[in-house]
């Protein structure tokens, strides 16, 4: 889940939130289309200008 953060700030209720979206989601449905989202916006953005490619790949190397 995108918003699940261990170490930064989160939702109060995150762990249940978590929980529940884990009992009721297809992870592995999801996992393909958060990963399909990240690949449009990743050529949307590579055949754009390169302000949003270099920030693209700052944001990379700031969470790797």
């Amino acid at each position: 889940m995108l918003y699940f953060f261990e170490t930064e700030w989160t939702l109060r209720d995150i762990a249940e939130v978590s929980a529940v979206f884990g009992q009721e989601c297809d992870q592995a449905e999801y996992e393909a289309k958060i990963a399909g989202l990240i690949r449009l916006s990743w050529t949307t953005d590579r055949e754009g200008n390169q302000h949003d490619l270099e920030a693209w790949k700052e944001a990379v190397r700031k969470n790797s």
